[in-house]
């Protein structure tokens, strides 16, 4: 996270945690955080949020919209 900038580092501050209900569309930072980002010692609480995923591609649905025409495409990976 050291090479994360701090701008970047606010979304892991959040209060609320991914897919919770609410009322109201908020990004559940706390309103001193709405138009600033927060400072170097602020953003190490976020640590705790940050996760490394690895996963495995499967599959690949490419879809492309075009007024001349669309192309789909379906890739399985083995």
């Amino acid at each position: 996270m050291e090479n994360t900038k701090l701008s970047s580092r606010k979304y892991y501050l959040s209060k609320k945690s991914p897919g919770s209900k609410t009322n109201l569309p908020k990004d559940g930072l706390s309103s001193h955080l709405t138009k600033i980002d927060p400072n170097k010692e602020e953003s190490e609480v976020g640590y705790n949020n940050f996760v490394v995923i690895n996963d495995k591609i499967k599959s690949i649905d490419w879809l492309y919209l075009s007024s001349w025409g669309r192309r789909r495409l379906k890739i399985d990976i083995y």
